[in-house]
């Protein structure tokens, strides 16, 4: 059996399911595990959420990302400006359109109710979203895993799906492969002095940490890591704006 790790999807709908027909994926015969972040910036997310829906009824196994966060962070305040103008700085503009087919930038409290009553089982999929899934030798997660925590399983929810550079530079002492996104690839090259234009997985000195988010939420690429028989490799769509 394959494991497919894809992260970030970000409303890139097309993307994902052009890059799931490239990988000949399979349900009867895949792990597919997605990593978060399937909301926001990208036109799509409304049919990215009901397709993860749909793969997850089939075994895939979806973990929550922060941009989920934010969506039901505008979802439960509707009257706090201060939580939608966030939002609307980190994409979220694009999901509410995607989400009620209306304008987003006038009456919240309608556009929340009307999600709410809409999409009530999207809703209920997202706030269930768990923060990481563990294997015997790997560990998946969104962001990262707090260095401070004896045993990472406590990390916080926010750090599980916020955290950055604390992380990035830790010395991983968990005993397992790490799998993450959140920060795009050639964000995260760039921090460690490398190529800054190559948005391919990236694998953090010390050779336990990968990084996957491709950064298709900014025009740049869709990854998946695939794992069988002791092999990985990747495949990947280009996405444009």
């Amino acid at each position: 059996m394959r494991t497919i790790a894809i992260s970030d999807i970000h409303g890139q709908f097309r993307a994902f399911k052009q890059l799931l027909k490239q990988l000949e994926f399979d349900p009867d015969k895949d792990q597919l595990i997605l990593l978060g972040d399937y909301v926001d910036r990208g036109k799509q997310s409304l049919e990215v959420l009901e397709f993860v829906s749909f793969l997850k009824d089939r075994g895939a196994i979806l973990l929550g990302g922060n941009h989920e966060n934010l969506l039901l962070d505008w979802l439960d305040h509707p009257n706090d400006k201060r939580i939608a103008a966030n939002y609307f700085q980190n994409g979220g503009g694009e999901t509410i359109r995607s989400l009620s087919e209306e304008a987003a930038e006038d009456d919240y409290p309608t556009l929340q109710m009307r999600i709410q009553a809409t999409c009530p089982d999207l809703i209920a999929m997202i706030r269930g979203l768990p923060n990481f899934y563990e294997t015997a030798d790997t560990i998946y997660v969104h962001a990262g895993i707090d260095p401070d925590k004896a045993d990472f399983r406590t990390t916080s929810e926010d750090d599980f799906r916020w955290i950055r550079h604390s992380f990035w530079v830790w010395d991983n002492t968990t005993g397992k492969q790490i799998l993450f996104g959140h920060t795009p690839t050639g964000v995260l090259r760039q921090q460690f002095g490398e190529e800054s234009n190559d948005f391919s997985p990236y694998t953090l000195p010390g050779g336990t940490k990968t990084a996957i988010d491709g950064g298709a939420a900014f025009g740049k690429q869709l990854n998946a890591l695939v794992m069988e028989n002791g092999r990985t490799w990747y495949d990947f769509v280009s996405v444009e704006d």
